[in-house]
C-alpha cells in the first residue's frame, strides 16, 4: 500500500509503516462509516468529521517525516460524501487555497 520507494528515501522504520499503516485502515474505516450517515447527520458532525480526517492526515505527514503543512492535504476532499471540487483543489495542491461546494454536506453552507 505504500510506496516503498518514498520509505526508503525517507529512511522510515517498521515502527513508523506499521503506524501509517493504521492511519490508511482508520481513514478507510472512517470513509466506510460516513456512508452509513444521512445527510442530516453528517452535517451535524461535520466539524468531527473535518477535525478527525485533517487530524489523520497531519499524524501521516508525521511518520512520513514532512513537516505538518495543511496546504498538501487531500483526504478532506476524497471522499464518497464530499461534493468539493475534486480537479480543482488537486490543482490547488501546496497553494493555500480550498475549492468548496456551497452544498457540499462536509464543507459548504448547509
Amino acid at each position: 500500500m505504500l510506496n516503498q520507494r518514498l520509505v526508503d528515501q525517507q529512511n522510515l522504520s517498521q515502527q513508523d509503516v506499521d503506524a501509517l499503516n493504521d492511519l490508511h485502515s482508520m481513514r478507510e474505516n472512517l470513509f466506510d462509516n460516513l456512508k452509513t450517515l444521512n445527510v442530516n447527520e453528517i452535517i451535524a458532525r461535520a466539524d468531527e468529521i473535518n477535525n478527525l480526517i485533517e487530524e489523520i492526515e497531519f499524524l501521516m505527514q508525521d511518520y512520513w517525516k514532512f513537516g505538518r503543512d495543511a496546504k498538501r492535504h487531500t483526504w478532506w476532499y476524497r471522499n464518497d460524501i464530499c461534493t468539493c471540487p475534486k480537479m480543482d483543489n488537486d490543482d490547488a495542491l501546496g497553494a493555500n487555497l480550498r475549492y468548496h461546494n456551497a452544498s457540499c454536506p462536509l464543507h459548504g453552507d448547509l
